[in-house]
């Protein structure tokens, strides 16, 4: 895969990011239409977290950021989180409870995949860019069927090979924090 930036005075720092963890959370972001008016969690704060934080900001979604970190809070808001939940913290999450449109999960350890499907809104998508090396537990069928929410995998840097995803990333992403 090659990405081709096509001004000079953008800054590889900024860029170097956007070759992995970039793509890897700009696409279904893409895909799934995140942006103005959409609600859009991003699950782990952590290198792929980041980033999709970024991007969703970056594209105008309202962002929910999910840890289950109390130190991970203030970065997360750093990074454009209009809000950040911590997953263990059950209040926290019954409050956002069938409210969003898209989330994408990043984490790559096991974890309870209902806690987040719970969130989505009727025609959701909960999406996985974070692989485990064990797999998830089977997710609550019943709860999918009924309210048409859907679990997909996302793994298509297609959509990130053209000189106009490039000048969407380079303005936006002036300050990677590393």
């Amino acid at each position: 895969m090659f990405l081709r930036i096509r001004h000079p005075q953008e800054q590889l720092a900024a860029v170097a990011p956007l070759l992995c963890a970039g793509i890897t959370t700009y696409s279904p972001l893409r895909h799934w239409q995140a942006g103005p008016g959409k609600k859009v969690g991003v699950v782990g704060i952590g290198g792929l977290g980041h980033m999709g934080i970024k991007l969703a900001h970056a594209m105008g979604a309202h962002v929910v950021a999910f840890t289950t970190s109390e130190s991970k809070r203030e970065a997360a808001k750093a990074l454009g989180a209009d809000e950040v939940v911590n997953s263990r913290n059950a209040d926290e999450m019954v409050a956002h409870v069938k409210s969003f449109d898209f989330i994408l999960n990043t984490v790559a350890a096991p974890h309870n995949l209902d806690d987040f499907t719970t969130l989505l809104k009727r025609d959701g998508t909960i999406t996985l860019v974070g692989a485990p090396a064990t797999p998830h537990k089977s997710p609550e069928v019943f709860n999918l069927i009924m309210k048409r929410r859907a679990i997909a995998g996302f793994y298509d840097w297609r959509h990130s090979r053209n000189s106009g995803d490039a000048r969407f990333f380079a303005p936006n992403m002036a300050s990677w924090l590393i």
